[in-house]
């Protein structure tokens, strides 16, 4: 499918994962020149796995600086950023475990990255993306909503602040 993308620059973050690294494959089918900014070990070999055209950050997005600083380093290398990409999901580890048995301190981190990550990221690229009229995708884990008082609130819910 040729969605008319051929030589635009993305920037995805959480692209290491699972679901950004499908993202990253797929802009890279339409010829983009992709820019992937994640925390996980492995970032920057995926990206050379991936391929050429993908420059890699190692940071996390709750470092604004960093986020800044990723936008930079994209911007030297593609001369600017038409789309950006959030697709950054973290939860509190304790899979199946009902909401009356977190503890306030579980949510924090969570609500750092999901929620505090995704301003970060819309404010350090809001006005490129504008310039270039690009545009900004925020990809949501909303699975299990039924189920939030059970399995996956502080995900759920860090990431419904973003919605």
């Amino acid at each position: 499918m040729d969605l008319e993308l051929k030589n635009q620059s993305v920037a995805v973050f959480g692209g290491a994962g699972t679901i950004g690294q499908a993202v990253v494959k797929r802009f890279i089918e339409e010829g983009c020149q992709v820019l992937i900014f994640d925390a996980h070990p492995s970032t920057d070999e995926i990206s050379k796995n991936i391929h050429e055209n993908v420059l890699s950050v190692r940071s996390n997005v709750v470092d604004y600086g960093a986020v800044k600083m990723g936008l930079k380093d994209a911007v030297n290398r593609f001369g600017r950023i038409d789309h950006v990409v959030f697709s950054v999901g973290a939860g509190s580890g304790k899979f199946g475990f009902p909401f009356w048995n977190l503890e306030p301190s579980d949510w924090s981190r969570i609500l750092e990255i999901n929620l505090q990550g995704a301003v970060n990221v819309a404010h350090a690229f809001c006005a490129l993306c504008r310039q270039a009229k690009g545009r900004q995708y925020h990809i949501l884990h909303f699975g299990g909503w039924a189920n939030w008082l059970t399995n996956g609130s502080t995900l759920q819910c860090g990431q419904g602040g973003v919605d």
